[in-house]
């Protein structure tokens, strides 16, 4: 019994019996704060859809794990993104905004939200395989499902007028939406388990409902185009989906929701007589709404026009827009120019041409990324998680041209948090890969 076989000791034993206690040590210590760091940026996105400051703190907290990796590693953990350069591109162009901004110290404030670009780095860093991964956007649906449940049972309690209990309900749309279309590929991947494309549905249901209470036009607006685009480029079946639910909005949607819809693009008030005359006392005041806000935001985008033709370099800063605003627009009402109710406007007049430009390249770069990883793995999980991304920028720059959802903390984590998962499931991808490739599998 005492043969060959007893005395041949397994390749891992004997590495570890070569490695020395410190590097053991130092191994064991980066497993921890790889988990660690999985963890905060976990609840960084789960507790966004509840508490900012939760989420505020979680990546404080991950930042310390990661500098703390670093540290342990002797090196950088994070790997490059493919879009790095057009990243530190948009980096300047934000510190050039600031140098020349009319509020310069109010702007260097605002611009801190970019660092929370650096969520795409980590996510490729801690979600090391496809159960990771999903279990990452399993909980993420879920807590944008659980907001949505809560959100809806305050909204029948309280008899709002427009859901948005955790969040203001433009900001609360913007955020269910982007994650209804991060999910949605995978509702129809046939790698899901049954009990997963289960919890997915169900998730995405509550949520959806929770996004039409929201009557947030440019949301919905940005759900349907995303959608259109995923149902053309792969699951048809989506198109005879949004088909049916759009039939069911106009056949059993409040009047005063379908008012909004109807004046999406109005501006002026010259209405059509036959229907107002027809339409209820409360679609009539909804209508009226409308038309002042759409009035408003063209407004707004006319001074922001304005504001570049003077800037047109740097722009006037991302500092105390209301303040400027109210230079060129002295008698505007309370709750007008805080922001200018349009990403591209916004960036247009508080960064100048160059720092549109930058954007505009930056926007084009996670566009091109995200469609070349679903091309490379059509069928795959990262393919189908790339599509999601992709599904869920196009929501988001549909979204930005009637609302300034890059300036919006909650809307930016879940922004970098889909280019994050893109990269992450291409290394997955790439790994799987690589394994096979080694066993000699096709």
């Amino acid at each position: 019994m005492n043969g060959p076989a007893q005395d041949a000791t397994p390749l891992a034993a004997q590495e570890q019996a070569t490695v020395s206690p410190a590097t053991l040590r130092a191994a064991r210590k980066a497993r921890a704060l790889r988990t660690a760091c999985a963890v905060a940026v976990t609840v960084q996105v789960a507790g966004l859809f509840f508490s900012i400051a939760v989420s505020s703190i979680a990546f404080g907290v991950l930042a310390a794990c990661c500098l703390g990796l670093a540290i342990t590693e002797r090196g950088n953990p994070f790997t490059r993104s493919g879009i790095d350069w057009q990243l530190l591109a948009y980096l300047a162009a934000v510190a050039g905004m600031v140098v020349f901004a009319v509020y310069p110290l109010d702007a260097l404030e605002n611009s801190r939200r970019v660092l929370l670009i650096g969520v795409l780095y980590v996510l490729p860093v801690v979600l090391r395989d496809e159960r990771a991964l999903l279990r990452f956007i399993l909980i993420a649906a879920a807590a944008a499902g659980l907001q949505s449940l809560i959100d809806i049972a305050v909204y029948y309690a309280e008899a709002f007028s427009r859901l948005g209990f955790f969040q203001h309900y433009m900001t609360s749309a913007g955020m269910k939406m982007l994650v209804l279309l991060m999910v949605l590929p995978l509702l129809f991947w046939k790698g899901a388990t049954t009990r997963d494309r289960s919890i997915l549905a169900l998730c995405s249901a509550v949520t959806l409902y929770g996004l039409i209470l929201t009557q947030t036009r440019s949301s919905w607006l940005g759900l349907l185009l995303a959608a259109v685009f995923v149902g053309i480029v792969s699951y048809r079946r989506i198109l005879a989906g949004l088909a049916v639910l759009l039939v069911a909005f106009v056949l059993l949607a409040p009047g005063t929701y379908q008012e909004r819809m109807r004046n999406m693009f109005a501006t002026r008030t010259e209405q059509d007589s036959v229907h107002v005359a027809a339409a209820t006392q409360a679609e009539q005041n909804e209508g009226r709404a409308v038309l002042e806000s759409n009035q408003s935001r063209v407004r707004m985008w006319r001074t922001g026009w304005r504001m570049f033709l003077d800037h047109p370099f740097f722009g006037v800063g991302d500092g105390d827009m209301g303040k400027v605003y109210r230079a060129y627009v002295p008698d505007a009402g309370r709750d007008e120019g805080g922001h200018l109710h349009s990403t591209y406007v916004h960036i247009l007049a508080s960064h100048g041409g160059i720092g549109f430009l930058a954007m505009l390249v930056l926007f084009a770069s996670i566009a091109r990324l995200e469609w070349k990883r679903f091309r490379a793995d059509r069928a795959g999980l990262s393919g189908h998680i790339a599509l999601g991304a992709l599904a869920a920028f196009i929501g988001f720059a549909a979204n930005g041209v009637a609302e300034y959802n890059f300036g919006d903390h909650e809307i930016l984590v879940l922004l970098w948090t889909s280019v994050g998962l893109t990269l992450a499931a291409a290394a997955v991808a790439m790994r799987k890969a690589a394994v096979a490739d080694s066993r000699g599998e096709p």
